[in-house]
């Protein structure tokens, strides 16, 4: 038995399964990456959605009177009073997006 045979096979192997290793981190970083676009393009399309109901004066359908706090009757008649409960609501949606996705 050689020793510095040994060491040079254990290195080899070593920096075979450090070179896996890295690959997998790569793999797994781009995953993440895949993620969070995906849960910044939802935030993107919830953003213009919230801007699309403050220049109509319209509801949306995925908010519920509940979910907007102290304001609960006719949420449509003045929109601009509830654009911070809508941001708050959007804001909600969106970390229940990041933790949907397991990070």
């Amino acid at each position: 038995m050689d020793i510095s045979q040994d060491l040079e096979d254990f290195n080899q192997s070593a920096e075979q399964a450090l070179e896996q290793l890295q690959e997998q981190h790569i793999l797994h970083m781009d995953e993440l990456t895949a993620k969070i676009d995906k849960v910044l393009t939802h935030q993107h399309e919830l953003i213009a959605l919230v801007r699309k109901v403050s220049k109509h004066n319209i509801c949306l359908p995925i908010v519920k009177k509940e979910e907007l706090g102290p304001v609960k009757h006719d949420i449509t008649s003045n929109i601009a009073v509830h654009l911070p409960a809508l941001k708050c609501l959007l804001e909600r949606k969106s970390v229940h997006l990041f933790q949907q996705y397991d990070f």
